[in-house]
């Protein structure tokens, strides 16, 4: 048994007029505090398993049973979809 993982796909594309300011966005989205934010709101679970794993971070969620299942679901989990390279 697994759990299919599944998320965003964040990138720079080639044509990009601006990709330094891309590049900084990425950044932002996939940051320690907006997994946090994420989180706590219940809106999604970010691939950090740090932000996951932190007590201050399960402090500010208030569905303890759905954290706890994110938590045992990471052990388990593997891409639902093909790796394309």
């Amino acid at each position: 048994h697994f759990s299919s993982t599944y998320g965003d796909g964040l990138g720079i594309a080639a044509a990009s007029k601006n990709k330094e300011a891309a590049y900084l966005l990425c950044q932002w989205a996939v940051s320690r505090g907006q997994g946090t934010r994420l989180i706590q709101a219940g809106g999604g679970v970010p691939f950090r398993s740090s932000i996951v794993d932190d007590p201050e971070v399960a402090k500010g969620v208030k569905t303890k049973e759905w954290l706890q299942s994110v938590i045992d679901s990471s052990k388990i989990s593997k891409l639902g979809l093909p790796v394309i390279i």
